[in-house]
């Protein structure tokens, strides 16, 4: 079972809509800026449904405990006017979103919900 388009949409092959799209979202932006407070604090990686080794890079590219990704700004036209990233990585294609806007974790941490867009899975991302 394939969920609704905004969770297969992905941008073109240009690079520079890439990193065009990441500039201009505020979500993107947050999670570039928590990877740098991480890097800062010493905490390497953040947690993907509990299991530590997860960390998006400012270029797009992804380091994942079960191997290298990519992540990603969904085009706003494509993704029913909400600020949502793709994750995809183990041939997997992941939507995610904010958890809470108004959740703050401790430390700062980032709160993430992705769903699997396969089969519908939900699991929480922390940054």
């Amino acid at each position: 079972m394939t969920f609704a388009k905004p969770c297969v949409a992905r941008p073109g092959e240009d690079r520079l809509q890439g990193a065009d799209l990441i500039q201009g979202s505020r979500l993107a932006q947050r999670v570039v800026d928590r990877v740098g407070e991480m890097g800062k604090s010493g905490i390497q990686h953040g947690t993907w449904a509990g299991i530590h080794g997860f960390k998006p890079r400012a270029d797009g590219t992804l380091q994942t405990p079960w191997g290298e990704g990519k992540w990603g700004v969904i085009p706003p036209g494509e993704s029913e006017g909400k600020d949502r990233l793709f994750v995809d990585f183990f041939s997997a294609k992941h939507m995610v979103e904010d958890k809470e806007q108004a959740q703050s974790g401790a430390a700062g941490e980032l709160h993430l919900t992705s769903t699997r867009c396969n089969d519908g899975e939900k699991v929480t991302v922390i940054l």
